[in-house]
């Protein structure tokens, strides 16, 4: 099947799926990454005092590509699908309002 948009609620459980296939258990707390792209260190500093939660604390580091800048959203949660989604949704709408990527999240495969 061709990858459906990342941030959309298909790509969500896509990557679910891939997880649950590659043995993980979905009710269990796993490490969780968000990966949200900006064109400026000072706009990726602004998503990450918006996104970040007690839960999941973000940082900001220069991009692999050396261009971007990364907000790293990561923490340690249930990897249900309606909080995976809420929690993509809300990456999201911050990096449309200030000018980002959302790259969408991976998950630690937990046992």
């Amino acid at each position: 099947a061709p990858a459906a948009p990342i941030g959309s609620l298909e790509a969500d459980r896509q990557t679910l799926g891939a997880l649950r296939d590659a043995g993980a258990d979905l009710t269990k707390p796993t490490e969780v990454n968000f990966y949200l792209y900006f064109p400026t260190q000072a706009a990726a500093a602004d998503a990450a005092s918006q996104a970040q939660t007690p839960e999941l604390p973000a940082r900001v580091m220069p991009a692999a590509d050396g261009k971007a800048w990364l907000c790293f959203v990561s923490g340690t949660m249930v990897p249900s699908e309606s909080a995976i989604r809420a929690a993509s949704a809300r990456l999201q709408a911050v990096a449309n309002a200030l000018g980002g990527d959302y790259d969408g999240w991976q998950a630690a495969v937990s046992q």
